[in-house]
């Protein structure tokens, strides 16, 4: 039942195979071969059947390894074997698997050339030179685009990529979906590495509004600017151009927590949850519930903060650098901390503060709970000093009284706003201390102050010494006047 209709046909065996086209001529499906098999038809010119059941083989050089109702019909087309396979244009391979499509069967044969489809199943490659590599129901359609493997993916961009997963597209041109569920690149130059449902692009019907942005995993992450980046967690949303999420965020319902959001141009929000970074070039380190939309303004971490100052700095708790330029920070304490001008340097540290002046921790000075005043420590240890000479508290004093002492403001300052005080040239003109003549170190100041006072307590002592030999004399004196009055007194009676 075998038959060779074309000339130099071969059928090797089987039954009911055919090598030719049977059209009424020899000469139009020459070469034509069926190795074997049952049922199988070599009909194009050069075509050949290996074997199998059903097999049709009908475009110019087209080839069917096996399987069961294959179907070859271009030319250059090749169906290694498996089950329902069918190659619509030129060139195109199927390398097994079942119900797979090479082409796009629009009715032209060269629109989708070259396209290849591994095996798998369900799987149609119809773009020109597309491939699929596997797995089931995936779709390659645009130029040179892939499709790894995975379940219902779709690669329709120029040159997209899909490594796997289930249900992801990329679908514009130069993208790419590493893997997981659900994962989408609209925009060209996106990836997304993988995770569930993310989102590389604005998903608009433009595809070069928010191209290279990418989200590198974790799930319900959104990066829809341009050049953005989302490296994972969940929730996360990086919406200015080249703006930045490393990770974090959460929502569970009925919890209150949510992702993070990156939406000022240049922004940058490290992790955490609920932290917001929305001014130009803006950054929120991490923490919770912490906003940066001042211009530059950065927010270090912690819970609460705000930096809404263009270049302002907020960290801890609590702290909210409202103005330009300010430095704020906030401890543990459940109030707000706020700036109240621009450039200011502001700190709640209801602990105490301590400034080292040495790297190994044995000079500078502290502000203790609760305290007003500076404190300093390790500064007074004798052991820490050298050239040590007692002062004269008298002299001290002396050149203290020729120093004057003016009333007068600062030039940076608000002329309203005064003190009191020496001119620093004057201060070390009397007394030579200190690293210049521009600045009283105030240990310098508290120095002659307790010498002075030593001294004018010398002064207080010898005037007291004074004071009570003369109220001895006046006493002696007074004892005599008594006596000598009472004799008198005597003399008259």
């Amino acid at each position: 039942m075998n038959r060779v209709t074309d000339r130099y046909g071969v059928v090797s065996g089987g039954s009911k195979n055919q090598a030719g086209d049977d059209a009424g001529t020899v000469d139009d499906a020459n070469y034509a071969t069926v190795g074997g098999g049952y049922d199988n038809q070599a009909s194009g010119n050069t075509a050949t059947v290996s074997g199998g059941n059903g097999n049709t083989s009908s475009g110019a050089g087209a080839s069917i390894g096996g399987g069961i109702n294959n179907n070859a019909t271009v030319d250059l087309s090749t169906i290694a074997g498996g089950s329902g396979n069918i190659v619509t244009d030129d060139n195109g391979t199927v390398g097994g698997g079942k119900d797979n499509q090479a082409g796009d069967n629009a009715g032209t044969t060269a629109d989708a050339s070259c396209a290849t489809v591994g095996g798998g199943r369900d799987n149609i490659a119809s773009g020109w030179n597309t491939t699929v590599g596997g797995g089931g129901g995936n779709t390659s359609s645009g130029y040179f685009a892939s499709v790894s493997g995975g379940y219902s993916n779709t690669a329709s961009g120029s040159y997209a990529t899909v490594g796997g997963g289930e249900s992801n597209a990329a679908s514009s041109f130069y993208t790419a979906v590493g893997g997981g569920f659900g994962n989408r690149v609209t925009d060209n130059y996106g990836v997304v590495g993988g995770g569930g449902n993310n989102l590389a692009g604005n998903d608009n019907t433009a595809t070069d509004d928010a191209n290279s942005a990418t989200v590198s995993g974790g799930e319900d992450n959104v990066a829809s600017g341009y050049h953005s980046t989302v490296g994972g967690g969940l929730d996360n949303e990086a919406t200015g151009h080249g703006a930045t999420i490393g990770g974090g965020g959460c929502y569970f319902p009925g919890s209150g927590y949510s992702g993070n959001e990156a939406s000022g141009n240049l922004s940058t929000v490290g992790g955490g949850y609920a932290n917001h970074a929305t001014g130009f070039a803006a950054t929120v380190c991490g923490g919770e519930g912490n906003i940066a939309s001042g211009m530059d303004a950065t927010v270090c971490g912690g819970m609460g903060n705000t930096a809404s100052g263009d270049r302002s700095f907020a960290a801890g708790r609590y702290a909210s650098a409202q103005h330009n330029g300010c430095f704020v920070w906030g401890d543990d304490t459940a109030a707000s901390v706020t700036s109240t001008g621009e450039d200011q340097f502001i700190a709640r540290a209801s602990g105490g503060v301590w400034f080292y002046s040495k790297s190994d921790l044995t000079k500078g000075v502290r502000l203790d709970p609760d305290a007003t005043n500076w404190t300093g420590f390790s500064t007074s240890d004798k052991s820490l000093k050298h050239n040590i000479r007692q002062m004269d508290g008298r002299d001290v004093l002396n050149r203290l009284v020729q120093i004057p002492i003016s009333r007068w403001a600062y030039r940076s300052q608000d002329p309203r706003i005064e003190h009191i005080g020496p001119m620093s040239q004057d201060f070390h003109a009397a007394f030579g201390v200190g690293a210049d003549d521009r600045h009283i170190d105030t240990v310098d100041a508290d120095g002659v102050a307790l010498a002075a006072i030593q001294g004018l307590y010398e002064l207080v002592k010898e005037k007291d010494a004074k004071i009570i030999a003369q109220q001895e004399q006046i006493a002696t004196l007074e004892a005599r006047l008594a006596a000598l009055e009472a004799i008198v007194s005597s003399e008259r009676d």
